[in-house]
């Protein structure tokens, strides 16, 4: 009676936490937006997986906060999977990450759901792991399929614009975005931090990043129309493989595939040496390993989309 009771205990926690219509299927999903979604496989050795697949905001008090709050307190995973590092560089639980969700979270009460779940599982002792791909095991990758190492680079500094122009720092490390003197801030950036990235040495600069610019959009570059809205700028490394996708997005398209090669490898470790693994991560990675996750775990048991 007692094994019985908690299974009926564990059944009413989800009904409490997630809808039960039935999963969307990748079909029925335009590729160019998966909705946030909270999906969650109940396994048939007892084993749980809950991906939260969020639009990004740093709002704290926004729904996938609070959902977020109320899955990591109620649910208690034993093992969170974070967006936005790699346990391959940094290890579990990192201090340093601990520490700047603190920092943004609590003192200045604006950070990423990824912060977020990971300031609520340092305050709960719960363990969390990176799942990104290193970006120097990216290089080789995405120079066979053809793109050039400037190509690469001049990518890694598209992705993070949008930082720049949102948090008044590159999200990766602190220094202040200093908008009189952008391009010195451009130059640090790709020849100190993503070069320390890649582990190679880099010698480009602001001003090659706005001659490449031009040759691919056939335009001058004007930043502040391009990158200071949050949405604008995150659509240049948004991930398309169509031919009239833009040249930023064409990287994008296999930077995320490997991601999610990777992404998928950690999720399987995990689920297997844990009873309950919390996935948070952005709702496009959902929707690219939506086939492989039917396929590794059946139908999920419970969805909720908002």
């Amino acid at each position: 009676m007692t094994h019985q009771l908690k299974i009926v205990q564990t059944f009413l926690a989800c009904l409490f936490f997630l809808s039960t219509q039935e999963p969307l299927l990748s079909s029925e999903v335009s590729e160019e937006v998966w909705p946030p979604q909270t999906v969650r496989w109940t396994l048939k050795d007892g084993k749980e997986l809950i991906f939260v697949a969020t639009h990004h905001t740093d709002n704290i008090i926004s729904p996938i906060h609070g959902l977020i709050k109320a899955i990591v307190e109620k649910e208690k995973p034993d093992i969170y999977v974070m967006e936005g590092f790699s346990s391959d560089e940094d290890g579990i639980s990192p201090e340093r990450l601990s520490i700047k969700a603190k920092k943004l979270c609590e003192d200045q009460g604006k950070c990423g759901e990824n912060l977020y779940t990971a300031l609520l599982a340092t305050q709960k002792s719960i363990p969390f792991i990176g799942a990104d791909l290193t970006e120097d095991k990216q290089l080789e990758p995405l120079l066979q399929k053809g793109f050039s190492f400037d190509d690469i680079v001049f990518f890694m500094l598209v992705q993070h614009l949008p930082y720049f122009f949102r948090d008044g720092y590159f999200e990766t490390h602190t220094i202040k975005f200093i908008q009189q003197n952008r391009e010195a801030m451009c130059n640090d950036f790709l020849q100190t931090i993503i070069a320390s990235w890649i582990k190679c040495d880099v010698k480009l600069t602001y001003q090659d990043f706005l001659e490449w610019w031009e040759k691919h959009f056939k335009a001058p570059l004007d930043m502040d129309r391009e990158f200071s809205d949050w949405w604008t700028g995150n659509n240049y490394a948004q991930p398309h493989k169509s031919k009239d996708a833009l040249y930023t997005q064409q990287i994008a398209y296999w930077f995320n595939k490997n991601r999610d090669d990777h992404l998928m490898k950690v999720i399987q470790d995990n689920v297997s040496k844990h009873k309950r693994t919390l996935v948070v991560y952005g709702s496009n990675h959902l929707r690219d390993l939506w086939n492989r996750l039917i396929k590794a775990y059946g139908p999920p048991n419970f969805t909720r989309t908002y």
